[in-house]
């Protein structure tokens, strides 16, 4: 199973509606309500954008917004080469079926759904490991993001001859990664972890489009408790790949540099929404160090 840079940070689960942004005003912006962040002002003002590994086509508006910011600012920077690509993950073929781990009614309905949505692998399932099977029902109904939002935004500013800067390279990525199989994830997941999922799904459909929905409406807070909640029932998350603690304080350290000081110019910066919030995220961090960071619609 090869995993891209973008892939794994792409990984995060949530659930809501579209509609509920239309009624906000302008004032009532918070951190849960927001994918961009105005950091300083003035001239040398900058944006920071949380992407999500979504389709373009989901969320135009939001491609829109991100363009016009891209390319008004005076370069880019993102955090990390788009094309990287991390070693793979295996996945160990003697893990035991999850269908063991579960009672009957959740079994038939996992067989259900895997039948429905993805045909082609229903032969397999009563093999099927357990991490296997919740990364299925993590992105059960998602548009298949190419191109995806950051990508679109990316390729358009350069196009407008943006020049781009890279706050950890490829080398430094690799190094940040546990090399590791999905044997100990596998373990953590049983009866609870599934049921949970399926429960989430048959409130709101399933999970990849409740994810969609909820980026579309911007509401990242949710996002961000959400594949917290899940990531603690055993559900994957990029921060089980990555030292997540030690890159947030890289990007955190060289963002600051290169947004600050009598050389800074406007920029368009791209980072892993997941990363941004909660406590000991980036926007915190960057606040905590005595900077202006507020939260645009």
């Amino acid at each position: 199973m090869q995993l891209t840079r973008r892939r794994a940070l792409g990984l995060a689960l949530a659930a809501s509606s579209t509609a509920v942004r239309r009624g906000w005003a302008a004032g009532d912006v918070s951190d849960d309500r927001a994918l961009f962040w105005e950091f300083g002002s003035g001239a040398s003002a900058s944006t920071i954008f949380g992407y999500e590994r979504i389709a373009a086509s989901v969320v135009p508006d939001i491609v829109d917004e991100g363009t016009k910011r891209a390319i008004a600012a005076k370069r880019l920077i993102q955090d990390f080469p788009s094309a990287v690509t991390l070693p793979p993950i295996k996945l160990d073929p003697s893990l035991p079926p999850i269908v063991g781990k579960l009672d009957a009614k959740t079994a038939d309905a996992l067989r259900g759904i895997i039948k429905q949505s993805f045909a082609q692998l229903f032969p397999t399932v009563d093999k099927m490991p357990g991490v296997e099977a919740a990364m299925l029902l993590m992105t059960e109904g998602r548009t298949p993001p190419i191109p995806a939002v950051g990508g679109t935004i990316v390729e358009r500013a350069l196009q407008q001859g943006r020049p781009s800067t890279i706050l950890i390279s490829d080398a430094e990525l690799h190094g940040m990664v546990f090399p590791s199989t999905l044997t100990a994830l596998d373990k953590r997941i049983g009866q609870d972890t599934i049921a949970y999922m399926l429960d989430l799904r048959a409130k709101g459909g399933a999970i990849g489009h409740q994810f969609e929905q909820l980026y579309a409406a911007r509401r990242s807070g949710d996002i961000h408790s959400l594949a917290a909640d899940l990531n603690k029932r055993g559900v994957f998350s990029p921060s089980q790949v990555f030292e997540s603690d030690g890159m947030k304080a890289i990007l955190t350290g060289r963002l600051e540099a290169a947004l600050k000081g009598a050389e800074a110019r406007s920029a368009f910066v791209l980072l892993p929404l997941d990363m941004l919030l909660g406590n000991d995220g980036i926007v915190a961090a960057v606040r905590k160090n005595g900077n202006t960071v507020t939260a645009a619609a």
